[in-house]
């Protein structure tokens, strides 16, 4: 990559650190887009913030451990990495599609994020029924392998809780945190040691993920739930809608 590249990729790699940070989620869902935007492969892309996730996801984990119901971790882990191989293998012919197309297809896929997410309301409660959560488990993990998103079903899921906003975060980062290495194994099995030059790179701004997630953390622990998802939406719809504009030109 360029030099220019280079310090745009460590911009869009911190802002979204503080986002997932603050929010429990929204890392790849900030951060794909954007790198497509610069012209990055799918495959490499999605190493490249897998590995940023990792990081940040450890960090997150770490720091909020005494509140991760570890039971529903494990359970959702174990369901997400058979879907994360089947969302890969689709992923496989995927990627052969125009540039713009996927660019397209990301952007569109952001945008009804967003939508789904403000229009969805559920009653939280303590328990949800286990056939809403092997659905939730299942196209998170699809998602995951196939784009790099698996955080919004997972959200969604959680939306459902009445859970603390320290245990749905520990939720959320013991997931990405337990799978990732996975994900990132099987996608250099498919696609070769570009994946791991890719998840090379991650690693070299983990010191800016380190920042972000710094700086993410108590921002979290401040602000209301409302305030941040309705900030973290509106930045989501618009670089979708960036992303698919983009894509038509």
């Amino acid at each position: 990559m360029e030099p220019l590249s280079l310090i745009l990729v460590g911009i869009v790699l911190f802002l979204s650190s503080v986002a997932q940070s603050a929010i429990g989620f929204g890392y790849a869902v900030y951060s794909t887009p954007l790198l497509l935007l610069l012209g990055l492969p799918l495959p490499q892309v999605i190493a490249l913030v897998a590995t940023g996730s990792l990081v940040q996801s450890s960090i997150g984990l770490i720091s909020l451990r005494a509140d991760a119901p570890w039971r529903d971790i494990c359970i959702a882990c174990v369901v997400r990495l058979f879907a994360i191989m089947a969302g890969i293998f689709v992923l496989t012919r995927f990627v052969t599609l125009d540039h713009n197309i996927i660019n397209a297809s990301i952007g569109t896929g952001v945008c009804l994020i967003v939508i789904i997410q403000v229009a969805s309301r559920p009653v939280p409660k303590k328990r949800v029924h286990g056939a809403w959560s092997a659905l939730a488990f299942v196209s998170s993990g699809f998602l995951a392998g196939l784009c790099g998103m698996g955080g919004p079903a997972l959200v969604l899921w959680l939306a459902a809780h009445d859970w603390s906003t320290r245990k749905s975060r520990s939720f959320l980062f013991g997931n990405f945190a337990c799978t990732i290495p996975i994900q990132l194994a099987i996608l250099s099995v498919a696609f070769g040691p570009d994946i791991l030059r890719a998840a090379a790179i991650g690693l070299a701004y983990a010191p800016l993920v380190y920042a972000g997630t710094r700086i993410g953390l108590p921002l979290g622990n401040r602000l209301t739930n409302t305030t941040l998802r309705t900030i973290s939406y509106a930045v989501l719809f618009l670089i979708g809608l960036s992303t698919l504009i983009s894509s038509t030109r």
